[in-house]
């Protein structure tokens, strides 16, 4: 998991740096994947998709973790 963190820091430190810059937001995103933080990863990749709303591929990434997370609360009910 060390990976994963360094590398989400890195990537905060992007967009700190530069936060009208979609890439930072989707590899940010891309990484809360892997650390299990799937609303960070929906949130970070919703920043990436406003930023560049040609970005196909960010908005079926939101779509589909949409779906997922909704699935995961109802299942909860």
């Amino acid at each position: 998991m060390k990976g994963y963190s360094g590398a989400l820091e890195d990537f905060t430190q992007a967009i700190i740096l530069d936060p009208n810059h979609a890439g930072g937001y989707y590899w940010r995103g891309y990484i809360k994947y892997f650390l299990k933080d799937k609303q960070g990863m929906k949130e970070d990749i919703e920043i990436a998709v406003a930023l560049d709303p040609s970005d196909k591929t960010g908005q079926a990434i939101v779509k589909n973790i949409t779906k997922k997370l909704n699935e995961e609360v109802e299942e909860g009910l």
